[in-house]
């Protein structure tokens, strides 16, 4: 394992529209001598989880503070960080075989492998340590992806009938899992599944749910050539796009509606970002 800190200083670009498809506070993260950043978890307390390109490949990195802490889970594989919890836990994956749960308080890893899977990631995790994601037991064209959950040591699989793929992304408290496949996205909730209902945006996937669940967070497709993230809250849909860039992609909220997730410049380069909602920034 691999831990450092560095300051988090002059590398926010804080930008505003009065556009009603960019209202609030768009704040670009970038970690320091990173050819690519990517943001896709944010906790209660606004810590931010995501993953950073170097030449050595994909990194993990914790934003609390104003300060970074770089989090590899070795030195041969690619970590990616996709949610944090409010008690100091942080789910994630590599290239490897492995899916993790990473303490900050420790610094350890608990491996959070499906037995016999080739490939497995967390990508959630809540205040209870429960843990959600999705693996896969082959590679290659034959591969197939399956929800589950992880909790008291024991695997629950999800798998949608009838459908090629069950990829889990978000948990709220309470349980309640969003996610997608086969083009659908999905809640899933004491074992039946429920398709997720936007009116009028037919061409959207889910990627993240709130504590509370009851917001959604993802990506849709307004138009040819663009794609723009949003959160739907409260029957409310939010387009988010990073002012000036047409791909914005919406990973994750938290209870303030603060969003995590990452926009692409003109030469196709990540960058991560927050998206503050407007009466949130106005207390800024």
């Amino acid at each position: 394992m691999k831990l450092s800190k560095l300051t988090f200083a002059a590398l926010l670009l804080f930008a505003s529209t009065p556009l009603a498809l960019a209202q609030g506070t768009y704040t670009q993260i970038d970690v320091p001598g990173a050819s690519q950043t990517q943001c896709w978890g944010i906790n209660t307390a606004g810590d931010v989880t995501g993953s950073y390109e170097t030449a050595s490949g994909w990194h993990g990195f914790l934003l609390s503070g104003g300060i970074f802490t770089y989090i590899d889970f070795g030195t041969n594989f690619n970590t990616f960080l996709y949610a944090i919890n409010d008690v100091g836990q942080i789910a994630g994956g590599t290239s490897s075989p492995n899916g993790f749960v990473y303490d900050i308080a420790t610094q350890t890893f608990t491996d959070i492998s499906y037995p016999g899977a080739v490939v497995s990631t967390a990508t959630s995790i809540n205040n209870a340590g429960r843990v959600a994601g999705f693996f896969a037991l082959e590679h290659g064209i034959y591969s197939r992806n399956h929800g589950f959950v992880f909790q008291n040591n024991q695997f629950g699989v999800i798998v949608h009938p009838g459908w090629d793929n069950t990829d889990v992304w978000g948990e709220a408290e309470s349980g309640v899992l969003v996610g997608n496949g086969s083009g659908t996205s999905f809640r899933f909730r004491q074992g039946t599944f429920y398709p997720i209902t936007i009116p009028n945006e037919p061409n959207y996937v889910a990627y993240g749910i709130n504590s509370a669940g009851t917001a959604i967070t993802g990506v849709y497709s307004p138009s040819s050539g663009s794609q723009v993230g949003f959160i739907y809250q409260n029957q409310v849909f939010q387009p988010l796009q990073f002012p000036g860039y047409p791909y914005t992609y919406a990973f994750s909220s938290n209870a303030s509606g603060v969003v995590a997730g990452v926009f692409q410049d003109g030469a196709y380069v990540s960058h991560g970002f927050t998206w503050t909602p407007p009466a949130d920034a106005a207390k800024k």
